[in-house]
């Protein structure tokens, strides 16, 4: 029952939006600042916008300098970040997605508690749909699959590390990302004659979660990683690093595998005990999927962040 424009700079992204709403694409010119928060204005008053949801906090700018006075606003902190410039963090509501970015908006940038709600990254639901029938694996090769930003943050220098440790054992690890490490990583990996196999980013990615038997993170820093979500929706074994939002769901040798972060032989010792104890290793991926089901897709999530949108409505 709800009226929805998406106005974007553009992206990949865009032909994933199949759901009948209207877009606007190309306003995020940060040359023409004035001219974008000219059409922004516009597109609140033709259509009568209620609310405006950001999800970046330069969109957030944006939104409170062009809305008129009576038109509500919600930004989705999706990160852990250093430094404030204090035009920010100035919706109506707040929502962040881990109680990790809770805390630093509220003890390190002083956000008033009560403007933040803490609505969790979703995984997919429809992914199963894609990812057709179980099919055996082939036992004699361990495939762990992993999936982020060749970034800093989510070091994946340390997971090639880990492999380099486990060479010889016959693990082969599917790596999927782009990013300004890519060619230090291909570098490293032909160096050492590592089994890596990099992949580009793509939207489906049923393929590596059929072959995976292990799925893996290494971040120093993830406030909620949706391939976290997404192994579990997939029902694998997950292993990560024991950072922000991967240790708010990862229970040690519950639902999965932690080990410290920046820290090569730990993830590799957490591999050596996937391998050496799959039933148990199963067990801990059975529960992580529970959990994804029960609290982490868009059927329980969507309906806090509608209510969100009804209440500021209420508001007026």
């Amino acid at each position: 029952g709800h009226k929805v424009i998406i106005a974007t700079g553009g992206g990949d992204a865009l032909g994933r939006v199949k759901c009948g709403v209207d877009v606007v694409s190309g306003l995020m010119n940060k040359r023409r600042i004035a001219r974008t928060l000219k059409e922004i204005s516009r597109i609140i008053e033709e259509n009568e916008i209620d609310t405006v949801h950001t999800h970046h906090r330069y969109c957030e700018l944006l939104a409170n300098t062009a809305k008129p006075g009576a038109v509500k606003t919600v930004l989705t902190a999706l990160s852990i970040v250093d430094r404030r410039y204090f035009v920010d963090y100035r919706s109506d509501k707040i929502i962040a997605v881990s109680n990790s970015v809770k805390k630093m908006l509220t003890e390190k940038f002083r956000v008033n508690e009560n403007k933040i709600v803490t609505i969790p990254n979703f995984a997919d639901s429809a992914e199963l749909a894609r990812s057709g029938p179980f099919q055996k694996r082939d036992s004699s090769e361990f495939t762990i699959f992993s999936a982020g930003r060749f970034h800093e943050e989510k070091d994946p220098v340390t997971l090639l590390k880990a492999i380099e440790i486990l060479k010889g054992r016959n693990v082969k690890l599917i790596l999927a990302g782009s990013g300004e490490l890519e060619d230090e990583l291909k570098r490293f990996c032909s160096g050492r004659g590592l089994n890596v196999v990099f992949m580009k980013p793509q939207e489906d990615l049923s393929d590596p979660f059929s072959k995976a038997d292990l799925c893996m993170l290494t971040s120093v820093r993830d406030p909620l990683p949706t391939f976290l979500l997404q192994s579990g929706l997939h029902s694998k074994i997950f292993a990560g690093a024991r950072t922000d939002g991967i240790a708010e769901i990862i229970s040690d040798r519950k639902n999965g595998l932690l080990f410290e972060p920046r820290d090569a032989k730990a993830a590799a010792d957490a591999v050596l005990f996937a391998m050496g104890n799959p039933e148990a290793c199963r067990d801990f991926a059975v529960n992580l999927h529970k959990e994804v089901m029960e609290n982490f897709t868009e059927q329980v999530n969507t309906k806090k962040i509608i209510r969100i949108y009804d209440e500021l409505a209420g508001m007026k």
